[in-house]
């Protein structure tokens, strides 16, 4: 079934941030995080990335993930399983979705299906965010968080 990027209107926070992430429980296995080097991470991001560490199934450096290319210097990418405790982590380090951000956390909270495809990307120091979803998927999470402010994107140049 062919997918669309839904852009994210309005920054999901508190209880509908919360929603978000148990409802990616349900369709996501992994997750992501990212690390950038010109950035010192602080204690309470250290914290969070300890807290992750029993569910990373793979840390890599690299210049891309989705939603985001840099150039010079590589990145550490996070990927780790979304379960039940690396959901109450994310739950408790932030209270809205663009709050992960360099250098209080890690930055760019990505939700990922099978086969690592995105289902949510965030770029979080733009405070940009979008799903890639098909027909059913859009119906799904309307009906599940209705205050949850989705549109068909008006930008071509989202990638993942």
């Amino acid at each position: 079934m062919e997918t669309n990027i839904y852009d994210l209107e309005a920054e999901p926070s508190l209880a509908l941030y919360h929603g978000l992430i148990d409802f990616a429980l349900e369709c996501c296995p992994l997750a992501l995080l990212v690390l950038r080097p010109e950035l010192e991470l602080a204690e309470a991001g250290q914290e969070v990335l300890g807290s992750l560490d029993p569910y990373v199934e793979e840390r890599v450096k690299s210049t891309r993930w989705p939603g985001t290319d840099i150039f010079g210097a590589q990145a550490d990418v996070f990927y780790f399983r979304l379960e039940a405790g690396s959901a109450k982590v994310l739950r408790e380090a932030t209270d809205h979705l663009f709050g992960w951000r360099q250098p209080d956390l890690p930055e760019d909270l990505c939700f990922l299906r099978e086969g690592r495809t995105p289902w949510l990307v965030t770029i979080s120091h733009e405070r940009d965010g979008y799903f890639v979803f098909n027909e059913v998927e859009v119906r799904e999470i309307v009906q599940a968080l209705p205050d949850l402010k989705i549109g068909p994107s008006k930008s071509l140049s989202h990638e993942d």
